[in-house]
Formats: structure tokens, sequence, C-alpha cells
């Protein structure tokens, strides 16, 4: 072996393990970055449903009602019983306040809907030709006023509610008996 193959060897172990300092120094500071970027676990976090404050909404829906009547006319019997059915589109606001208290919950809403429900003419004593009487009935708006306690469970409520309701609704009756048929519309507002 010749000195100068001596110092290449020699030069070439110094490359070699500089090399290999340089490789671990450089994995050794990759390593440090890593241990940020591993997995991370972490302890799942409660979520805490608080019930209290104001809310407000609208709704859009369907109404079918059904309603058994009887014709009742002054001094004369009558067994004559008919539907009056009304059915139609509503569209309303509400609004409301919640107050929670541990999980005990205690509220107010109320709300006020614009009702299309409406009946067929409902014809009553036979509508036979020159004796007959025609019913239309139109539930025109309706609304609710309620108090709610309830116990909430997370994101559940269960809540009992009770309050006043009303409404108005609008009624027209077009008879004829032997001669020319006369109409009477009157609207009037219920509660409940």
């Amino acid at each position: 072996m010749t000195i100068s193959t001596h110092r290449a060897i020699k030069t070439s172990l110094k490359v070699a393990f500089i090399a290999g300092l340089a490789t671990t120094a450089f994995s050794a500071a990759q390593a440090a970055d890593l241990r940020g970027k591993g997995p991370v676990y972490k302890t799942p976090v409660a979520t805490i449903y608080n019930w209290t404050g104001f809310y407000v909404g609208v709704n859009a829906g369907l109404g079918v009602s059904s309603n058994r009547s009887a014709l009742a006319v002054p001094a004369t019997p009558s067994a004559e019983t008919f539907m009056l059915g009304a059915q139609g589109g509503l569209v309303g606001l509400q609004a409301g306040y919640n107050w929670q208290s541990g999980n005990w919950v205690i509220g107010a809403e109320t709300d006020i809907q614009w009702s299309g429900q409406r009946n067929g003419n409902t014809c009553i004593n036979a509508c036979i030709g020159g004796a007959f009487g025609v019913i239309d009935t139109a539930g025109t708006w309706f609304g609710t006023t309620r108090a709610r306690v309830g116990y909430a469970n997370g994101s559940v409520l269960n809540y009992y509610t009770g309050g006043v309701a009303y409404g108005g609704v609008r009624t027209t009756i077009t008879e004829a008996v032997g001669g020319p048929a006369g109409a009477i519309t009157f609207s009037n507002s219920r509660t409940g």
C-alpha cells in the first residue's frame, strides 16, 4: 500500500465520519421537530348546553281541521248533521325566552300565524232546488301564548307547556227557501 492510497483511505474515512455525524445531527433535529407533529391525544371536551336566551323563528306548513256540526232551525227539529272541514297553508312567526338554572328550564313563547284554511262550500238541508243552505268557513289567523317548564339533558329539552290560544274565524252562510238566495257573513275571534 502506498502512502497516497493510505491518505486517500484516511480522507475517505474522515469524510464518511463527518457525513455520518452530519446525518445523525440532521436526524436528531428532525426528530425534535416531529415531537410536536406526532399523534396528538386530547382529552374530550364536554359540550355544555345552555338554553337561556331569546329566540325568534318563522314557520310554514299545512293545516287540516274537521268539525261535526248540525242544522238547528228554531221551532223545527232537524237531525241533519254535516262535517265542516277546512284545509290550507299556514305561515307564521314565533318568539320566546328561556331561562336555565341547573337542568331546569322555564320560559315563555308566543306565536302568530296567517291561515289560508278554507273549507269547500258545505251543502246543508239536502241542497234541493228552491231550498238549500251553503256554509263556507275560513280560519284567517291564529296564535298562542304559552309558559314552559322543562328539564334539560344536554341537547335535549323535555318540557310541559300550556297557555291560551286565539284565532279569527269567518263564516258565510248562503241560503234560499222558495226564493232568491241570500247571504250573510260574520267574523269573530275565539279563545281557548
